[in-house]
């Protein structure tokens, strides 16, 4: 099978799942429980990408890390993020405290 019919198979495969359920679907209104659950869908991807690095920055699954530049700035965030309710400050903070603690210790 030659490269570019298995390019356009795998982009088929990875297309239409996403597709159909739009074509299918379309004339369905999602009721007030998937609304709601949907919402979550974010911040749950969010977490799922960011939390990994976070506690195993060396990207060694079996060593935690208890309290380094990671961990120190995503607290950091979370908290001023929810005392402020401004992503910006938040992430601006967070990145601050990152670089400092790295600087001092060195990693």
């Amino acid at each position: 099978m030659s490269a570019v019919v298995m390019i356009a198979l795998v982009g088929l495969a990875a297309f239409l799942p996403r597709y159909l359920p739009f074509v299918v679907l379309q004339d369905r209104k999602p009721s007030a429980t998937a609304k709601d659950l949907l919402g979550y869908a974010p911040v749950a991807v969010l977490a799922a990408l960011a939390v990994p690095p976070v506690l195993t920055p060396t990207g060694d699954g079996d060593r935690l890390t208890v309290l380094g530049p990671y961990l120190a700035g995503a607290l950091v965030i979370v908290v001023v993020a929810y005392t402020s309710r401004h992503l910006l400050l938040s992430a601006l903070a967070g990145t601050v405290v990152f670089f400092v603690l790295r600087a001092v210790m060195g990693s």
